[in-house]
């Protein structure tokens, strides 16, 4: 199928201009052939004459002689013109050729303003610079040459292409497990594996006091819903609790649900203080809240580990009940609590 049709009035002009020139050697090259032949017949004619006249004066020794010698003389100049008329044929013939090539070329070059699709697939428009910015292609722009206009992208394996802020990119590494989700999608949940992470940040989009670093991700699953130009979310896995068994490199089967450790505990983030330097947690017993130090662990956005400090039994708050009513902006829910449990997600 056509895929872009460029501007054809420049290369048809020159098309013609090409030709026009063919012809006109085309022309100097049979002009030079006639006016040759002309002059060969010429001097064809004055040798035959000048046989005659010699035959008519075999009597006359001397001036046998001398019309011998002029023969001679005029035999070395016709030589020389027929050198003469052999090169400037070849010059017209080489200019002839030459200018075949200028339109053959130029034929090919008009014969490019349309580009062709060479497989099947889905284009893709492509960004120029135009006035500063970088713009998708649009029908009466001027790229320069070298410019990508459209791309064919392989559907077969799709890939993620996100970044991470600054403080983050220490925690992200090659190979590591991503969960993926589209907005056009919102129902599956795609898994990946992240393939590069960039070795220099940039300026986010935006926000120049953000730095953050271009990481790609590829998709596992081969799904046709998956079309390029997609937005997606991505969250990277840094850390699973508890560490899951992996396969040995001879195994293809996953470890079974009793190999897996037992879960650690976890409260919520938000049910988490700091006072005074303290770490610490308000416990409801019998219905009153107290104050409890906690040794907490690895976290994620949502919960975090707690070492010491909470059982499995215990249920905290998930306001701080010392703040006065109007800081807290309202009177507390008493069922805002929250037991502890025994899984991280």
């Amino acid at each position: 199928d056509l895929i872009i049709e460029f501007d054809q009035v420049e290369f048809e002009k020159k098309v013609t201009d090409e030709s026009q020139e063919l012809e006109a050697a085309r022309g100097e090259l049979q002009k030079t052939v006639a006016t040759q032949q002309v002059e060969m017949a010429r001097q064809k004619a004055d040798i035959e004459n000048k046989e005659a006249a010699l035959r008519l004066a075999q009597l006359q020794v001397e001036k046998m002689k001398f019309e011998s010698f002029i023969d001679k003389q005029e035999a070395g100049l016709r030589a020389i013109q027929t050198v003469v008329d052999s090169v400037d044929l070849r010059k017209q013939e080489l200019n002839v050729a030459e200018e075949e090539r200028e339109l053959e070329r130029a034929e090919k070059d008009l014969k490019n303003m349309s580009v062709l699709a060479e497989n099947p697939g889905l284009v893709v428009y492509e960004k120029i610079w135009k006035g500063g910015r970088a713009e998708k292609i649009r029908v009466g722009d001027e790229p320069w040459g070298g410019a990508t206009l459209v791309t064919l992208p392989d559907l077969s394996t799709m890939r993620v292409k996100t970044w991470v802020n600054e403080v983050d990119v220490d925690k992200i590494k090659v190979d590591q497990r991503v969960d993926i989700r589209l907005d056009a999608l919102p129902g599956p949940l795609f898994h990946g594996r992240i393939s590069s992470v960039a070795s220099l940040g940039h300026e986010k989009e935006g926000d120049r006091n953000v730095k953050v670093f271009d990481i790609e991700i590829e998709i596992e699953e081969k799904d046709g819903r998956l079309k390029p130009g997609m937005t997606a979310t991505s969250e990277v896995v840094i850390k699973t609790l508890p560490e899951r068994p992996q396969p040995a490199h001879d195994e293809i089967t996953e470890p079974a649900e009793s190999e897996v450790a037992e879960l650690p505990l976890y409260i919520p983030i938000d049910a988490v203080f700091e006072k005074g330097g303290r770490t610490l947690v308000f416990l409801l017993d019998r219905g009153t809240p107290r104050e409890q130090e906690v040794v907490l662990g690895d976290r994620n956005g949502n919960y975090v580990i707690v070492l010491e400090g909470v059982g499995s039994n215990d249920r905290v708050t998930l306001r701080d009940p010392t703040t006065t009513l109007e800081k807290l902006g309202g009177v507390p829910d008493e069922t805002e609590t929250a037991s502890a449990a025994s899984a991280l997600q």
